[in-house]
């Protein structure tokens, strides 16, 4: 369906959203999950994959600061 990139990466923001609420760390592995999903559906010339790839960045830092895991640098 042509919504489902935006509605999942607007998903994935919401459990970001409630990851900072509430700190239940699979809302954050799950958006960054999400975050992923989005780029598969978004080739290289889609003009919305820069914003996905800014909020797949923004969750992987977030992760990092949360946990220190190196490979979401």
């Amino acid at each position: 369906h042509s919504d489902r990139p935006a509605s999942l990466d607007n998903l994935a923001c919401d459990l970001v959203y409630r990851f900072e609420q509430w700190g239940v760390p699979s809302d954050l592995d799950e958006a960054i999950k999400l975050h992923r999903d989005v780029l598969l559906l978004h080739p290289p010339s889609h003009s919305g994959r820069s914003g996905s790839l800014n909020n797949l960045a923004s969750g992987l830092r977030n992760r990092f600061y949360q946990w220190g895991i190196p490979s979401d640098l």
